[in-house]
């Protein structure tokens, strides 16, 4: 109380002019005190927005992540699926038929060559690459329909070159998965 009543003298034996001073140097300390703190809680309001994005660009990509393991359990699920109905399956003999049906067995070269590579600890890439020389464009898609409708193989490259006339080369590489043995 005793404080006050010093700061109550101090103002009364103070003439206008310096009261008017002193009331905005103090008035003048307050505006600075309060926008100094308006200005640390704006940086900190800033801090945080910036580190909720940061945190909500990092759980996007977490859902991302998880979202892109899912499909790839369910493509690894229907991968081991179609191994385990046809163990037998070999790519050069399905090819065979499929040059067979398409009469197209004249305009192989020579006979693919199959080729492996392990593609990690459960499975292997089994391939061919056979060059078919003077077919038309209609062979071609007939055979590259027939190897795409077929789940087991698929279409690794194709190469299309001009030959006589109406006619072209192709070489196509199909592959297949096969289990990797233990």
């Amino acid at each position: 109380m005793e404080i006050l009543n010093n700061i109550r003298g101090f103002i009364s034996r103070l003439d206008e002019q310096k009261f008017f001073t002193y009331t905005a140097i103090f008035l003048g300390v307050l505006a600075l005190l309060f926008g100094f703190s308006l200005y640390q809680g704006i940086g900190s309001i800033t801090d945080e927005q910036e580190r909720i994005e940061t945190i909500n660009d990092a759980r996007e990509e977490a859902q991302d992540l998880i979202a892109r393991f899912e499909q790839v359990k369910k493509q690894r699920a229907k991968v081991n699926k179609i191994l385990t109905e046809d163990r037998r399956f070999k790519i050069s003999d399905y090819f065979n038929k499929l040059l067979e049906k398409h009469n197209l067995k004249r305009h192989l070269q020579t006979e693919p060559k199959v080729a492996e590579d392990t593609l990690d600890r459960n499975y292997k890439e089994v391939r061919i690459t056979p060059l078919l020389k003077q077919i038309n464009m209609r062979q071609l898609t007939q055979l590259l329909q027939d190897i795409e409708d077929k789940e087991r193989v698929y279409i690794k490259k194709l190469d299309i070159n001009k030959a006589q006339s109406a006619t072209i080369d192709a070489t196509i590489t199909i592959a297949t998965l096969q289990p990797l043995e233990v």
